[in-house]
């Protein structure tokens, strides 16, 4: 009897386990976004390998990953220092921010 219940009940598991793996969903890696400040649309991703998949799809916009966004809020840039990034992001857009300091 102990044999048939552990038997079922290791059934039971690997059946849920199979329906909790189909029913989850993959995370978007990517967002468009319309953003007023800039006037633009733009791309916000994940990873860097998202940000290369957008660009290997022949996206044209500025893409920033979530770190880039992340370190851009905190700077606290105005709008012009924020629309300079962004001209630079459109044009080169395998690029990265990897500093926004004031250096004199």
């Amino acid at each position: 009897m102990v044999f048939r219940r552990t038997k079922v009940m290791s059934l039971m598991e690997k059946y849920l386990s199979r329906v909790e793996t189909e029913n989850k969903k993959p995370k978007k890696k990517s967002y468009k976004i319309y953003s007023k400040i800039l006037g633009d649309y733009l791309w916000i991703v994940t990873t860097d390998k998202a940000q290369k998949e957008l660009i290997a799809e022949g996206v044209k916009d500025a893409i920033y990953t979530q770190e880039e966004v992340s370190n851009l809020i905190d700077e606290g840039l105005s709008k012009e220092g924020l629309m300079a990034i962004h001209k630079v992001k459109k044009i080169f857009t395998d690029s990265h921010i990897e500093d926004i300091s004031n250096k004199s």
